[in-house]
């Protein structure tokens, strides 16, 4: 029998040799196995702590964990299905004419006007956050990163309210929000470190709980602030 750490072979080999087998082989009951086997854990997960710990309420917990842990990525990977069709819709129809248009648009009166600007940074800034969840490439969160900066650039200068928050999401340390003039809250995830995590305030708000909005968001704040350009 090969050696089990992951829960797909620990199903594997109950598929082969048996759960009383498997059983005796790790010393363990064949509740547990059950238990493992029929759960809704992904068989990428390591189990060996779970197959050491001797205390039932113990293992329920860990399992439940790990159980937390998959609902979770399911969630994630929903929401993010749902911000990709959003800007494919949003890249032909925003507003009528699509982003490229109202990008070009906000251009010119960016120059002059910082709130067009920062708009016209946000949409992009969400185009490349999208973008980095449906090609999974880094390029993408590294525009997004020196983006962000910019338009903390922007905020800094007009003394508009921003700020950061410890995110509890394992890939990013922070979640930075902005209150542009007439819109409503946005915010993504980023990773901070060094210099620019000490000059970024802390968010004295709170999140608004709106999930998946930003690119609705922008466009509200457009639609009321420059009709003219559409």
């Amino acid at each position: 029998m090969e050696p089990i750490v992951k829960l797909y072979q620990l199903r594997h080999n109950t598929n082969t040799y048996g759960s009383g087998f498997v059983a005796k082989k790790l010393n363990i009951t064949t509740a547990l196995i059950a238990k493992l086997y029929l759960s809704k854990i992904h068989g990428s997960k390591e189990i060996v702590d779970i197959l050491k710990e001797k205390d039932n309420k113990k293992q329920d917990q860990m399992m439940a964990n790990l159980e937390n842990d998959e609902f979770e990525l399911h969630e994630a990977l929903m929401k993010n299905e749902e911000l990709i069709e959003d800007l494919e819709d949003f890249r032909t129809n925003m507003l009528g004419i699509g982003t490229n248009k109202i990008k070009r648009r906000l251009n010119k009166i960016a120059k002059t006007d910082s709130t067009a600007k920062a708009i016209r940074l946000a949409l992009e800034i969400e185009d490349k956050n999208i973008s980095a969840k449906k090609y999974k490439k880094y390029n993408y969160y590294d525009e997004k990163y020196n983006l962000i900066l910019e338009l903390i650039n922007i905020f800094k200068q007009e003394g508009w309210i921003y700020g950061k928050e410890i995110s509890t999401n394992r890939d990013t340390n922070y979640i930075i929000y902005f209150e542009i003039p007439g819109c409503e809250q946005i915010s993504w995830h980023c990773n901070f470190f060094n210099d620019e995590e000490k000059t970024i305030p802390t968010y004295m708000g709170t999140w608004d709980g709106k999930i998946n909005s930003t690119l609705y968001k922008i466009a509200n704040v457009i639609k009321d602030k420059y009709k003219t350009i559409l």
